[in-house]
């Protein structure tokens, strides 16, 4: 028996995860030679898998992978690119192949072209700081909005109403002269004040731009495709070009397309109209559809188009219902057509439940039995809903259960998350005493910064009071907190009881506001003077209910420091306060690049908009009611935004309610076939509300939810 100096170690490379078997079509997408060709297919069909084995495949045959660019729809999306072909293609080259999001690709072409004219490198106008922008812009300024139109301006919605109609014309390319003409030719008053203030708009950006190019995310991809045309040598033509996720680009990505692989240029793109569901972010499913037409052969003949039909891993059940629906939408269902090799039955269920708290407490127990039971893993788990306003309620009745969660990150703005939003109060308080108000006061007293419950409040109003009457002072009670909390000297004076060392707390923190220098010092000052970091680190490692919650906590504080970094960059020498509105006003998720906890087994609770794309084998797709899923109440109807885009598109005689109608159900669609093996598909039924019309049409027959004992 040999000792222990005979120990040998051999370093081996992991074990290669194994590859789906790809079916003819996709093999035929993959063996595309040269020029343009389209891939289509339904939902989870491989249109995916086909374009990373093609682009895999190219490298395999002595292509430069410097040379191959691929584009996505998100970065989410990207980044799962990245990683499988970088681990594809590591072993035959060191270099990459270029993986993109539109914007993303549009600020590295720009940057590029301001380092060869050194001039410093642009910068990319964020979702929530465009919002943040014109929302300040309208309280500034009139616009010379048409009758009945006072009270909206102050309201959020006309903000995100008009963000939308700026954003379409920018990818567009609608100047404001011309935006001002079609309000003339259409009888559309609203439209001449936004093209007033669509002008500002742009000169703010330009005067903002006087250090460095600003652009938002509507104009930055068509500033690199005239940049571009403008200058050829910025970026030799490609090898390949890639494109996933076609049915939800906008025309400034088609034309930035056409500079870089048209005229019979290697242009491989996959999508299916029916997959379309980012039509609010300016994409149009008839990208899809022209195509062929769009991006020709060298010889001037039809792009070929493929056809995959086969969804592989689905089991029979959630297809059939999923198949069932697909006929109820509407144009050519050469996409519909789907088949499976699978012979796994799978489940596909309706279920109604009698209020909405039922609702969620029956798909908490579903997803712990289905967890214990059929020992389905959490994360192989989903639920999906319309909109990220009942994702609390949905995560609160898991918690009581004991089911662990996730939640998509680009549902949540910054300021919804409590340590956020309390921290930056501190710091605008600190900065500025006299923003402080009774509610304020109140809520930070009862935040994670002050720690005060009911009792120490009432102790502390009571002794105000009483100093208050001592000095002959008869103010109401709401003043004699808030003066306290902005006056060092009355916290100073207060008994040295347990009660009063809430109101310490906050005072100290204020102190420290005061005291900082710089937006991330100032920032970073008040964080370790709370000393919460400490406390939600431990939670975060602990296996109490609330870990979870830490977890977020903590990531959107770190998602905080870096936004208050890159402001600074952006915005040099302003104040700490100035940073804290700009971020408080902000009602919009933005995606930021911090790393995240990483949770673990947790079932996802994402909006069908953050699902898609994703797979899992059981998904509950929740709260479909009728006037919510589908909701068929026209969008942007004050400034008309959607129908611009209907009269610039050639569209102005659609039914915009059946247009509708066919948006809601295909995101239905798409949030249905999410499911591998098991779909369950939930709705309040009572006499206030009714289930979605989308329910029968799964061919599904609905039940009651069993009662079930504790």
């Amino acid at each position: 028996m040999g000792s222990v100096l005979d120990l040998r170690y051999e370093l081996t490379d992991p074990p290669a995860e194994e590859e789906s078997r790809l079916d003819p079509a996709q093999q035929a997408a993959v063996d595309h030679a040269a020029g343009p060709l389209l891939v289509r297919g339904g939902p989870q069909t491989g249109k995916t898998e086909a374009l990373l084995r093609a682009a895999a495949a190219k490298v395999e045959a002595g292509v430069d992978p410097a040379s191959i660019l691929f584009f996505g729809l998100r970065r989410q999306d990207t980044a799962y690119l990245r990683a499988r072909l970088n681990a594809a293609t590591a072993h035959r080259s060191a270099a990459e192949v270029g993986v993109y999001t539109f914007p993303a690709f549009a600020f590295a072409l720009l940057r590029s072209a301001a380092a060869m004219d050194g001039r410093e490198e642009p910068r990319l106008l964020t979702g929530p700081e465009a919002d943040a922008l014109i929302r300040s812009m309208l309280e500034g300024e009139d616009f010379g909005w048409p009758a009945g139109f006072d009270e909206a301006v102050r309201t959020y919605a006309f903000a995100q109403q008009l963000r939308d109609l700026v954003l379409r014309s920018g990818e567009r390319g609608l100047s404001a002269p011309e935006l001002t003409r079609l309000a003339l030719d259409h009888d559309r008053p609203e439209w001449a004040a936004a093209a007033r203030f669509y002008d500002r708009y742009v000169t703010t950006l330009a005067l903002q731009s006087m250090s460095s190019a600003l652009y938002d995310s509507a104009e930055i991809v068509r500033a690199a495709a005239a940049a571009l045309r403008a200058r050829p040598e910025l970026l030799p033509r490609p090898s390949w070009v890639f494109v996933d996720d076609l049915q939800d680009a906008t025309p400034a990505h088609l034309g930035l397309l056409h500079l870089l692989a048209g005229e019979g240029g290697n242009l491989v793109a996959a999508g299916s109209p029916d997959a379309a569901v980012f039509g609010y972010q300016g994409g149009d499913p008839e990208s899809v559809r022209e195509f062929p037409d769009r991006f020709p052969t060298g010889g001037g003949e039809e792009a070929p188009v493929i056809q995959l039909n086969d969804v592989h891993d689905t089991a029979l059940a959630p297809l059939a219902a999923t198949t069932v629906l697909s006929r109820r939408l509407r144009g050519p269902d050469r996409d519909r057509r789907r088949g499976t090799a699978s012979e796994e039955p799978g489940r596909a269920e309706v279920v109604y439940l009698p209020s909405p708290t039922r609702e969620a407490v029956y798909i908490a127990d579903t997803a712990r039995r289905a967890h214990l039971l059929d020992g389905v893993p959490y994360g192989d788990m989903a639920v999906v809903v319309k909109s990220a306003s009942a994702i609390p309620h949905l995560r609160r009745a898991m918690q009581h259960a004991g089911v662990p969660t996730r939640q998509a990150a680009d549902d949540v703005p910054l300021p919804a998350h409590p340590t956020v939003r309390d921290l930056l109060r501190v710091v605008l308080v600190g900065r500025h005493p006299e923003r402080l108000d009774e509610a304020v006061a109140a809520g930070l007293l009862h935040s994670q910064f002050g720690g005060a419950d009911p009792f120490a409040e009432r102790r502390l109003r009571q002794e105000l009071r009483r100093l208050a009457v001592a000095a002959d002072d008869f103010s109401p009670g709401a003043d004699l907190l808030v003066e306290a909390l902005a006056d060092p000297a009355r916290i100073a004076a207060l008994p040295d009881e347990e009660w009063a060392e809430p109101a310490r707390r906050l005072d100290a923190l204020f102190t420290a506001a005061r005291e900082g220098t710089g937006i991330t010092g100032t920032l970073w000052t008040v964080w370790e003077a709370s000393e919460l970091s400490e406390r939600l680190r431990r939670r975060a490692l602990s296996s109490d209910r609330r870990a979870q919650r830490a977890d977020a906590e903590l990531d959107a504080v770190i998602a905080m420091f870096d936004l208050a970094a890159d402001y600074e960059k952006k915005q040099p020498g302003a104040g700490a306060e100035v940073f804290c509105e700009h971020v408080l006003t902000q009602q919009l998720p933005g995606d930021f690049l911090s790393a995240r906890a990483e949770l673990g087994d947790a079932v996802t609770l994402a909006t069908a908009h953050a699902a898609h794309g994703r797979r899992w084998d059981f998904v509950v797709v929740a709260g479909a009611l009728e006037g919510m899923w589908p909701n068929l109440r026209p969008r942007g109807s004050l400034l008309g935004a959607e129908a611009l885009v209907d009269v610039l598109d050639g569209r102005a005689d659609v039914d915009q309610v059946a247009q509708l109608l066919d948006e809601e159900r295909r995101l239905f669609y798409n949030a249905c076939t999410r499911a591998r093996v098991r779909l369950l598909v939930t709705a309040v039924d009572s006499d206030d509300v009714q289930p979605s019309r989308c329910f029968t049409e799964l061919g599904v027959a609905p039940a009651a939810a069993p009662r079930r004992g504790r």
